[in-house]
């Protein structure tokens, strides 16, 4: 599938390969052009078959390079999200609504980890209601 198209893809531009473009600033770049769609296309295919840890390992590659890259952001919150990372979802989650303030999936990402926080909230509270009243 198209996971393993990018794969493959991904496996030409290895650590020699890019150390050889060291000094060829031209070719470097080129070759950046095409390495961060990649990495974000392979997040794209890892979160579709919920496999977010792998999805965050692939958008960390973008955002070591471009750390205002909306999509990496989105992609690595949604993923964090989806792993029960709250926090760490919030803060991708915010600050690629802060550089695209517009973007409806974003927002809808974090209207979706509030919502799991209340009731995650709701079911703690339910848990431990009667634990400290005295017990009887």
């Amino acid at each position: 599938g198209a996971l393993a198209k990018y794969n493959i893809a991904l496996s030409y531009f290895g650590e020699n390969f890019m150390f050889q473009l060291e000094g060829l600033d031209k070719y470097k770049n080129i070759a950046n052009a095409t390495l961060l769609p990649l990495h974000l296309n392979i997040a794209a295919c890892h979160m579709k078959h919920n496999n977010h840890s792998a999805a965050v390992i692939h958008c960390q590659e973008v955002l070591q390079s471009e750390p205002e890259n909306v999509k990496a952001l989105y992609r690595s919150g949604a993923s964090k999200a989806a792993m029960g990372q709250s926090d760490a979802a919030r803060e991708d989650l915010q600050k690629a609504l802060k550089i695209d303030p517009n973007d409806a999936a974003i927002k809808r990402e974090l209207r979706k980890l509030r919502v799991e926080e209340k009731m995650v909230q709701k079911q703690s509270g339910k848990a431990f209601k009667g634990l400290f009243d005295g017990g009887e």
